[in-house]
């Protein structure tokens, strides 16, 4: 295992991120998601180009759902499709997934293991990249300590064109996130419990490489980014991850801040979205710049709170790059505790 241990950018800290907040211009919701049923908010997201009248088709997931639903987003309008992709299909025991699963052991309260039914993707980050798709799973131990094995899958799908996400082209999955996280900096974490465990909530897809971002664990202050080669992730045969391809990034975010999404900018930089590894309603939702070849890390600024309709504060858990022109970007931030996201669009300038 190569492991890249960035710290360098600790001083750059809450102070200096107080000082640019990012308030968001928020989204219309047009027809509403087939997750949204249950109140149920965004977790990932990643769009196409723009088709012949500026709209896109983008790949939408919940954490809640066996599918990614399809979705439109048109000016500032953004809705379900009507379409789904399915990750985890009907009587679905595992099958034809490349590598071999990592069973990480799973205790609950009571310190027994549990399996629970391959039934849920527990979806939790989308990244495009050329012409696939990538969805990946939490890789988590449920809050009631079980292990749902349908949790730990990464899958992707060739998209149809451009401009299109077609839904009857063949889903490849693979186990070997799995073994990816266990020989990472992170790695004596998989398999902990729900809130210290390994818990991805970041994908991005930059070169040839796929970069997860942890919620949990964080240590000291520090999250992890971790790597390894797309074409590796996917190789046919069940054989696991070779370990000494993986790299670790340990990214100092403060106390208590984990990662909520990645999103990979055209020279390979990533941009990532940072919040509460937990519960702590001190910690805020910020907007960092992450250089994985230097282990730079920059504060962009922190966002505005938004307000779901029971008065909780929105976690920030998408974040989408609309338009990248030099510095400047558009982004769409979405939230997984409102319902269909609540999309905001925020500008930004990046250091």
């Amino acid at each position: 295992m190569r492991a890249i241990i960035g710290l360098a950018f600790l001083a750059v800290s809450t102070a200096a991120l107080a000082q640019q907040p990012l308030t968001g211009t928020p989204y219309t919701i047009g027809k509403e998601f087939a997750f949204a049923e249950d109140g149920e908010g965004v977790s990932g997201m990643a769009c196409l180009a723009p088709d012949a009248n500026g709209a896109r088709e983008c790949l939408v997931v919940n954490d809640e759902v066996e599918y990614a639903d399809i979705g439109r987003l048109a000016g500032t309008v953004l809705e379900s499709a009507g379409r789904k992709l399915a990750i985890i299909f009907d009587q679905d025991k595992g099958q034809d997934i490349l590598g071999t699963a990592r069973n990480p052991m799973c205790k609950n309260e009571k310190g027994k293991m549990i399996a629970d039914g391959f039934e849920e993707l527990d979806g939790e980050g989308i990244a495009l990249s050329g012409d696939m798709l990538y969805v990946t799973g939490s890789h988590s131990c449920t809050g009631k300590g079980k292990y749902k094995a349908s949790a730990y899958v990464l899958a992707r799908v060739k998209v149809a064109s451009a401009t299109t996400i077609g839904t009857s082209a063949t889903v490849e999955r693979t186990w070997r996130v799995a073994d990816m996280l266990a020989a990472s900096t992170a790695g004596q974490a998989y398999g902990a419990k729900k809130e210290v465990g390994t818990n991805i909530e970041g994908l991005a897809v930059a070169g040839d490489r796929l970069f997860v971002g942890l919620r949990t664990p964080v240590t000291d202050g520090k999250a992890h980014i971790v790597s390894a080669p797309v074409t590796a992730l996917f190789a046919a045969g069940t054989a696991p991850l070779d370990p000494g391809i993986v790299t670790s990034h340990i990214v100092p975010l403060g106390a208590g801040v984990g990662i909520r999404d990645l999103a990979a900018l055209k020279d390979g930089r990533l941009l990532v979205l940072a919040g509460p590894s937990n519960e702590q309603p001190e910690v805020t939702f910020s907007l960092w710049l992450f250089n994985p070849a230097g282990d730079a890390l920059k504060p962009i600024g922190q966002l505005a709170p938004v307000k779901a309709p029971d008065g909780d504060t929105g976690k920030a858990e998408t974040v989408t790059i609309l338009d990248e022109k030099g510095k400047t970007l558009r982004l769409l931030i979405l939230y997984d505790n409102i319902r269909n996201g609540a999309p905001q669009e925020v500008s930004v300038t990046l250091p």
